[in-house]
Formats: C-alpha cells, structure tokens, sequence
C-alpha cells in the first residue's frame, strides 16, 4: 500500500492506494499527458493543474486523523470532483464508520469531459474511512466504449475530530482528555459516563 501524506499530518486525511502510488497532474506534464498522450484532451479541470490520480489501481482510500498528528479521527462528511466519468455506476465513493460498517456506496453521475460531483454529510454518523474507485481502470490505457479512466480533482471533508469513544477502556489512562467528539469531557468518569449511557 502506498500512501499519500504521512504523519505529522497538516490536513487531517491520508489518502493510501493498493497501487504502485499517486501522481498529480502538471508533474511531469498536465493532465496525465505523461501517461496517456489523450488524457489532456479529456480531463477537464476544476483547480487546474492539480488533477489527481492513483497509479497502477484505481482504487484510492482516505483516513482521517487529528491534523498535525497520527491520532485516528472521524469526520461528518466527505466528497469529491472527478473529471471524466463517462460510465454510470462504475465510479463511486463508499463510507464507513469506525467499526468498519458501511454507510453506503454512491455512484458518480457521468459527465463525459466534464466534471461531476459526489459528497454526503452524515448528521448521525462519523466516517473513519472512504473508498474511492475512479473509473473501471487504472490510468493508462486509451478510453472506449468499456474502459472508462477516470481522475479526481478536489476534496472536501469536515473538520476532523476524535471521538466518540466506543469502550470505557478508552478512557482510562488519560485517554479521555484525547477525545473531542461529540464533546470535550471533563474527567475519566465523564467520558465513562457518555460510553455507558450514549448522553452528552
């Protein structure tokens, strides 16, 4: 697995790929011309000319963390822009909370040399991680009427913060000055509290 960013983390989010690694567009040539001499003709950019892709895969996986830390974290929503989807319910962005559950999987509408948009908030629930397939190939090959390269371009994603706890164990040794979602907690026995009785 390959990643993208390492601790300490500036921005709260690892972006890791199955690949061989990530490439972002204008280095060495814009648009993945390096890759494929047609691509520049057919990704579209929203913040040229930072396009970007996994390499070797098109699988991309994001975790978030406390910024600036290594501390696993959570956040309420995430989305992203991806620029050429020319296939229907082949690209897609899946969510899953912290116990590995999914919250669903949401395809990319397509937009062929354009852009399209994908984001959920989640008002109940916290995402620890996010599964992005882009297209139905890794980049590199020329696109046809069953292969689909598809890059991204921006990301947004809520503020990442730690919490909730799940185990009272968590709490103990200090470990509930760590937490910060759905709140700050006084003392040990406040954050046992919340872990037993779900209360804010």
């Amino acid at each position: 697995m390959t990643t993208f960013n390492t601790a300490p983390l500036a921005r709260g989010a690892v972006f890791s790929t199955p690949g061989t690694g990530f490439e972002i567009s204008g280095q060495p040539t814009p648009e993945f011309g390096d890759l494929n001499a047609t691509y520049p003709g057919i990704f579209t950019t929203f913040s040229s000319p930072r396009l970007f892709t996994p390499l070797g895969s098109n699988i991309t996986d994001v975790n978030f963390f406390r910024p600036g830390t290594d501390i696993a974290a959570t956040t309420n929503g995430f989305g992203a822009v991806f620029t050429d989807v020319d296939l229907a319910a082949t690209t897609s962005i899946e969510y899953f909370n912290s116990t590995g559950d999914s919250l669903g999987l949401f395809f990319v509408p397509p937009a062929n040399n354009g852009l399209s948009f994908v984001g959920v908030v989640f008002n109940n629930e916290r995402l620890s991680l996010v599964r992005i397939t882009s297209g139905n190939t890794a980049p590199g090959p020329s696109e046809s009427s069953v292969v689909d390269a598809v890059v991204m371009d921006d990301f947004i994603y809520g503020e990442p913060l730690v919490g909730p706890p799940t185990d009272a164990d968590q709490c103990k040794k200090g470990g509930w000055a760590e937490f910060e979602f759905p709140r700050a907690f006084k003392n040990q026995g406040d954050c046992v509290k919340f872990v037993k009785t779900g209360k804010f």
